[in-house]
């Protein structure tokens, strides 16, 4: 019954503006005859929020079914003053990140199942430079920075480390996945700053 508080009418609206469609009501868009990639459903956006401003990828892929039941997580995504484009640009962020996973042929659907939710979280982290995002970050992420190239750089990185470790669906169930991400992150951060200097020692 959660899906009838009103910020979840407001989702609604403020969507279809945009031209997505989030389906408060299960399948309703679907008999509408709106294109798959354009509607949302409740919990992928969940998922995404669980993601980008939880920071636990492992719980969206794990137990994102829990989230209308869990009081505590629940409001902390859904309460009435955060700004709805917050809640667009995530479910945004999702999508395009799941499109271009859609397109990898090195990867097993469930493969991508397991992943998907940390090259999402990745992909942003870089972006911002920030692990800990806020609904106001969301709100200004900028979508233009989500290109092809970024999505990729990360999706490769997390997809190996993912294999390294197992890849399996435990890895991306796992609490600790989420610090090997990090811990790729810091890496990448180090070797570009390693590069920079050498620009400019060369400058």
């Amino acid at each position: 019954m959660r899906v009838t508080d009103t910020i979840h009418l407001q989702i609604e609206m403020y969507f279809k503006n945009r031209g997505l469609y989030y389906d408060r009501r299960k399948n309703y868009y679907k008999n509408q005859k709106k294109k798959a990639a354009d509607i949302i459903t409740v919990s992928f956006l969940a998922q995404c929020l669980i993601t980008l401003v939880l920071r636990k990828p492992d719980f969206a892929r794990a137990r994102p079914s829990t989230l209308l039941t869990d009081d505590e997580t629940y409001h902390k995504l859904y309460e009435e003053d955060h700004d709805l484009e917050a809640y667009y640009r995530a479910a945004k962020i999702g999508r395009v990140i799941q499109n271009n996973l859609k397109l990898s042929t090195d990867m097993t659907p469930a493969e991508k199942s397991d992943v998907l939710f940390y090259p999402m979280y990745a992909v942003v982290a870089k972006i911002t430079n920030k692990q800990d995002l806020s609904f106001n970050d969301l709100k200004e992420f900028d979508l233009d920075q989500l290109t092809n190239d970024v999505i990729d750089e990360c999706k490769v990185a997390v997809f190996n480390r993912y294999k390294e470790l197992g890849g399996n669906g435990r890895v991306a169930k796992s609490s600790t996945f989420i610090n090997e991400i990090d811990a790729l992150l810091r890496t990448e951060e180090a070797t570009e700053i390693q590069e920079a200097a050498k620009e400019l020692a060369l400058v």
